[in-house]
This record gives C-alpha cells, sequence and structure tokens, in this order.
C-alpha cells in the first residue's frame, strides 16, 4: 500500500474513533454532515509557520452549521482527547478552529472557576 492510501484508511479510523467517543445525541447531529481530517496553518509571534491536524465537520448550511456550534465545547474537548482540533465549515468554507486543550482549561458558563 502506498502512504496516501495508508494515511487514508488512518483518518477513517480516527474520525470512526472520534463519533464512537460522542453520546448518541451529539452523534445524532453529526449525521448530515461530513467529517474531514484536515490541515491548517497559522504563523505564530515569532513567525513560524505552524501546521495543525483538525477534524473539520462540513455542514451544508449555515443554519446546521450555527446549530452544531451550541456544541463546539463538547465536540471540541472530545477531538482533543484524539490530538486534533475542530472546525466547522460550510461549502469548504472554515469557521474558527478550535483548540480543545485550551477550552477543557476554562471553566463553563455556571461553573465555578
Amino acid at each position: 500500500m502506498d502512504n496516501q492510501t495508508l494515511t487514508a484508511q488512518l483518518d477513517h479510523r480516527v474520525i470512526a474513533l472520534w463519533l464512537d467517543s460522542l453520546d448518541g445525541l451529539h452523534r445524532e447531529a453529526l449525521k448530515p454532515c461530513e467529517t474531514i481530517i484536515d490541515t491548517y496553518k497559522v504563523r505564530n509571534s515569532l513567525g513560524l509557520l505552524l501546521q495543525y491536524r483538525t477534524l473539520r465537520i462540513e455542514c451544508f448550511s449555515e443554519a446546521l452549521r450555527n446549530a452544531l456550534m451550541i456544541g463546539y465545547r463538547y465536540y471540541a474537548v472530545k477531538a482533543h482527547n484524539l490530538g486534533l482540533d475542530i472546525c466547522f465549515s460550510v461549502n469548504g468554507e472554515w469557521s474558527i478552529a478550535y483548540n480543545g486543550g485550551a477550552i477543557a482549561q476554562k471553566p463553563f458558563h455556571g461553573e465555578a472557576s
């Protein structure tokens, strides 16, 4: 097998593991979406180019994306457990990418600091 085939198989398995880690309600909400492992690059304050892997959830409509983003915190923390960030997109246009590690460290509204 070539590298591209192995990478595609590994990505498919990681997505399956992530979906299996979700509770039934959150998993069901993703049914009309496509989940892809993608890469994004950003420059840090030192000018170094950093590359991150993310679970990109392609929503196909803004209304669906907006509804799913209500649960972004849950999805991001679950993705972080696999070492990935999470991003929602519509027609390939990305929203912000969320880092579950940073989110997990911040108290949620209503939680004590």
